[in-house]
């Protein structure tokens, strides 16, 4: 393979193969919180959708289903107790998956529960439930919990058990893993969300959309609109329809040549996010049309280049200072605060000092008796509880 052949195969699985596990992460806490939002929001409506005595019961949805084929665990719940249970067994589950315990666990319950809580009762669902149990399906193949997850702290905790305080000076063998996850299903995301922009865009051919009054029609649907569209179709400007029809194509058509393109791909992609973010924005503030807008902001932070969240750290490291934590490494339970803090320190701006032998004699000067202490920018320690928080 020549340097050149070796540059562009570099380059093509960067672009289409590669994801950062910092994004990963960003993903499942905000993938995980917009699936809390969609539970939550059925509890209300739970006899009237969801049991045997609202308008579908279980064993007729069975036997008369609305699409097929059609699965749901949850057609088990007839009773409202029931479907409570179900409901906030579900709800623990994506809990699970924002804070990254048990991760690829939780990532292969939700691609089973929600897709069974969509089929359950058809008559509450839309587009954007589509694309949630999308969303839930590709990404049950990528390694969510590998950054900013409990999975993760466990992991390096169990693996690397320093004994000694001075040992939790040396950060090399539990940094995270910072090179990207390289995978197939990377590529298959990008395809789902061209797919997505693309079909959206070509079936907008009436005639509405080529005069351009698409949009003034939208605001006038009484059934999705949300207040502030009530608002502004009373106070509509001669501009308004003309300006977002014509946005709406120009964002859904550029937007697969924004992802796909082979050229400087990392600045496309860099004015693809924050365009289609805002696109869908605008959404969700006229239109209720379900989870799709906040879904779609799941698929746009996956297509973020990495080296945003790089730009981002060194710009919440400016202004933080170092600060030294005094620890007793006879006391177990403040071994593992000290193991932990460690671990999460993530910009390395904390040094660990062993009570029993400091490296010099002042390290300990004007230090509380005992317990943990934290030494902060002002020059005061600070024990216990505070401590902690201050590190």
């Amino acid at each position: 393979m020549t340097a050149l052949e070796g540059k562009i195969r570099s380059a093509l699985r960067a672009q289409y193969f590669e994801l950062d596990r910092r994004l990963l992460a960003a993903f499942r806490i905000y993938f995980g919180l917009v699936l809390l939002y969609d539970i939550l929001r059925r509890f209300p409506v739970v006899t009237l959708f969801y049991t045997n005595d609202g308008i579908l019961p279980n064993h007729y949805a069975i036997f008369a289903p609305m699409a097929q084929p059609l699965f749901s665990l949850f057609f088990a719940c007839s009773t409202k107790g029931e479907v409570l249970v179900a409901f906030t067994l579900t709800a623990l589950v994506y809990l699970g998956l924002v804070v990254g315990y048990r991760t690829k666990l939780m990532q292969i319950l939700t691609a089973i529960l929600y897709p069974s809580l969509i089929a359950r009762n058809l008559f509450f669902e839309m587009g954007g439930s589509c694309c949630l149990s999308l969303a839930a399906s590709w990404t049950v193949f990528l390694p969510l919990g590998d950054r900013f997850s409990v999975d993760a702290l466990r992991s390096t905790l169990s693996s690397h058990r320093e004994q000694k305080v001075s040992a939790l000076n040396d950060r090399e063998a539990i940094r995270p893993n910072r090179a990207p996850h390289v995978s197939l299903v990377t590529l298959g995301l990008l395809l789902q969300v061209t797919s997505i922009y693309f079909f959206n865009c070509v079936q907008k051919y009436g005639a509405d959309w080529r005069s351009w009054a698409a949009v003034h029609w939208v605001l006038w649907q009484n059934r999705i609109a949300t207040a502030l569209c009530g608002f502004v179709r009373m106070h509509e400007p001669r501009w308004f329809s003309p300006g977002l029809s014509w946005g709406t194509l120009v964002v859904e058509a550029s937007a697969p040549l924004m992802l796909l393109s082979p050229f400087v791909w990392r600045w496309t992609r860099s004015i693809y996010v924050p365009l289609a973010m805002s696109f869908h924005a605008g959404i969700a503030l006229f239109v209720d049309v379900g989870p799709y807008s906040y879904v779609m902001f799941a698929f746009d932070l996956l297509m973020l280049p990495g080296f945003w969240f790089d730009r981002g750290a060194e710009w919440l490291r400016k202004g933080k200072v170092a600060r030294t934590v005094v620890s007793d490494p006879p006391d177990p339970g403040l071994h593992w605060i000290a193991r932990v803090l460690a671990r999460v320190d993530t910009f390395e701006l904390l040094r660990f000092v062993d009570r029993s032998a400091p490296s010099s004699p002042s390290d300990l000067t004007g230090i509380p008796t005992s317990g943990m202490a934290t030494l902060g920018p002002d020059g005061t320690w600070r024990a216990d509880a505070d401590a902690v928080v201050e590190a």
